[in-house]
């Protein structure tokens, strides 16, 4: 069984901890993207959380970067500005059209 990988803020890491999940600390959408693409090939992960708001800053090319390379699940959620976020419903289908690369009605 794999493990869970968490790219968080360091503000958040020790919950994450707390919680069980491997964690390394990033601050910087580049330090993000960084720590991703050493873990794609590191295939104990079978799960990698990461900031939504550092995967969505990338350019491009990088986002196509990651999902070719990475054969782990990559979950992006949000670790700031919590107020403006999606309904549960809606994070959940956001997910499985990134998952599946088309729109499901949940």
């Amino acid at each position: 069984m794999g493990k869970i990988l968490a790219l968080s803020l360091p503000e958040l890491a020790g919950g994450f901890r707390l919680a069980g999940l491997d964690t390394v600390s990033v601050r910087s959408d580049e330090e993000t993207y960084r720590a991703l693409i050493q873990t794609t090939h590191d295939r104990s992960y079978e799960i990698i959380v990461l900031p939504q708001e550092h995967l969505t800053n990338l350019d491009e090319r990088k986002r196509k970067e990651i999902d070719h390379l990475t054969e782990q699940v990559v979950v992006p959620i949000p670790m700031t500005n919590l107020e403006n976020q999606p309904s549960p419903k809606g994070f959940v289908s956001e997910l499985v059209r990134r998952a599946i690369g088309f729109q499901v009605k949940v």
